[in-house]
């Protein structure tokens, strides 16, 4: 049984809707706590500027909270005392602090959009968590005794995360032993020698990587993830000269690979070093002159170009029709100027 009920104010403008869905569950006129399991999804006029909570003090049962299209105030950390039974928690909001948020023993799903995270070691204690995906928030080495113990068994996606090459530890990433997906960016300032042999969780299966030099030993680091079958890298620099070689590395599972503003010339891999390549996607890529001679042998599904020299577009055009020729299949091919 599915009931959907609409809700709203005496006093509240037509702008302001909020729609509750309920299943299995018998509702009271009155909402009274019970066993009653909302999952709220607010829509606010852009101009209404009423306290979006006041319905959520009779809901403290409530489990999902989908607030992503509301730009929310300074109202929000005395709000979530209350919801302690969140399991899925999406939030707007100009300055966020994880202290709000560390009581909610329950929740598996945090998501985040914000200009300004204030970071606290309190949310790694949040045994539950599963997915938890945030614009972007530093992540730093525990220096508490007793949070060295810590391990998030059941977290499976992290990001967007900012850390320093030097905390890559296997120490660090075995407090998340089932992480299978990562967005980072890593920092690289500081004594911290850039060429550095980096540490990853060992069980990823998708991994992204932003505004970094590419070295060999951060390559060396990505090719030992035997279980990685998806790679995006964004905003990517090569110390020296801009020849991203790959003849001697091979990425074991990788299924897509998509590069995005990554300023390469001169791209070569020998055909081992994608031999399961699926998807490729090429984006922005202003000095690439064309894709490897070796991909009209790796039986690609998929090639898409955006926004790079002609020659790149070429070179896809080239492989199509080589690798069609050899292995009678179709390759989707997409070749723009700009995102459509």
């Amino acid at each position: 049984m599915q009931l959907i009920v609409p809700y709203s104010y005496p006093d509240q403008p037509e702008e302001l809707r909020v729609c509750m869905y309920i299943q299995d569950r018998t509702v009271t006129s009155d909402f009274k706590e019970s066993d009653q399991e909302f999952i709220i999804h607010p829509k606010f006029s852009i101009l209404d500027r009423k306290n979006p909570f006041r319905l959520l003090n009779n809901l403290k049962l409530v489990r999902v909270l989908h607030l992503l299209d509301i730009y929310l105030d300074n109202s929000l950390p005395a709000a979530f005392q209350s919801l302690a039974h969140l399991r899925y928690l999406a939030i707007f909001v100009k300055a966020f602090d994880f202290k709000w948020v560390s009581h909610l023993l329950h929740l598996q799903t945090l998501r985040v959009r914000s200009s300004y995270i204030m970071i606290s070691s309190a949310i790694w204690k949040m045994s539950k968590l599963r997915h938890v995906d945030i614009n972007e928030f530093p992540v730093t080495v525990w220096e508490e005794d007793d949070e060295d113990h810590i391990v998030l068994d059941n977290l499976k996606t992290l990001g967007m995360c900012s850390m320093s090459m030097a905390d890559m530890t296997r120490k660090f990433w075995d407090k998340f032993p089932n992480l299978e997906e990562l967005k980072l960016h890593i920092n690289e300032f500081g004594d911290h020698v850039p060429y550095h042999f980096c540490f990853f969780p060992l069980r990823l299966r998708c991994l992204s990587l932003s505004e970094i030099f590419l070295t060999d030993g951060l390559v060396s680091s990505i090719t030992n993830l035997r279980c990685l079958e998806t790679l995006k890298l964004s905003e990517i620099y090569f110390a020296g000269e801009m020849h991203w070689d790959l003849s001697d590395y091979t990425f074991e599972q990788l299924k897509f690979l998509k590069l995005h503003r990554v300023f390469m010339t001169k791209w070569s891999c020998s055909v081992e070093s994608f031999p399961c390549l699926e998807y490729l996607v090429i984006k922005s890529c202003p000095k690439l002159e064309e894709i490897p001679d070796s991909f009209k042998i790796i039986q690609l599904r998929s090639i898409k170009v955006i926004d790079c020299h002609n020659s790149v577009g070429d070179s896809a055009v080239t492989i199509k029709k080589v690798s069609e020729d050899l292995y009678l299949s179709s390759i989707q091919l997409h070749i723009s100027e700009k995102d459509k």
